[in-house]
């Protein structure tokens, strides 16, 4: 019960904090609410530092809380992802893609993790072709790298947690870009088995909203 509770607050204090407010947000704002963050895991988890030391944390705060000024919203957000990600609790997670003010665009198509390795299962018309297809490459990124990169952001206590979640986090632009998996937060191309390719280009989320929905591969 404890850490249901403490996902729901980690993943409202954003949302609460900074979506509600009509004003720019400020470094100084992103730093607070950085502190704030912080200081509830300490709070609030009965175990915070049984995957990582105390040490380790707080120089994770103090690097990215130095760092804020000269970073880019979706920077910072994957940022504090990152650290509440360290925890090592499956159910202690920020998800920068899905901030209210701040949600992250997507790529129209979804993967899934299979045993030897990730496909897509589903797209739009136009690129139906590419059903079933094992992605191997995002950019210049080889995907088992991109899998590590898009975990690092992901509380998990076990890999069963990552292998749910990472195919999904692996269609939002913005995440893709800072984490340099992509060239650009603007398009991308993904590289599948044999050599097949494709350029997407990302929808907001009001424009996900609008599409009338992915074609599913049911071969």
């Amino acid at each position: 019960m404890y850490s249901r509770l403490l996902a729901f607050l980690l993943l409202s204090l954003i949302a609460l904090g900074l979506a509600a407010c009509d004003r720019e947000v400020t470094s100084e704002d992103w730093q607070a609410d950085l502190r704030t963050m912080h200081q509830e895991l300490v709070d609030r988890h009965p175990d915070l530092h049984h995957a990582v030391p105390e040490s380790v944390l707080n120089a994770a705060v103090d690097d990215l809380h130095a760092r804020i000024p000269t970073l880019t919203d979706p920077e910072i957000l994957v940022g504090m992802a990152r650290i509440v990600a360290m925890v090592g609790d499956g159910h202690t997670a920020l998800y920068p893609s899905d901030q209210e003010r701040w949600r992250f665009r997507y790529y129209p198509l979804r993967l899934y993790a299979f045993a030897d390795g990730i496909y897509l299962t589903a797209t739009t018309d136009q690129h139906s072709e590419l059903f079933g297809k094992q992605l191997v490459r995002i950019d210049q990124t080889q995907i088992n790298r991109a899998y590590e990169l898009i975990a690092t952001t992901i509380g998990a206590d076990n890999e069963m947690e990552h292998e749910y979640t990472v195919p999904f986090e692996l269609t939002r632009a913005e995440l893709l870009h800072v984490l340099e998996i992509a060239d650009s937060p603007d398009s991308v191309r993904f590289v599948y088995v044999a050599g097949t390719q494709t350029i997407l280009y990302p929808y907001t989320a009001t424009e996900w909203l609008d599409l009338d929905g992915l074609v599913v591969n049911e071969t």
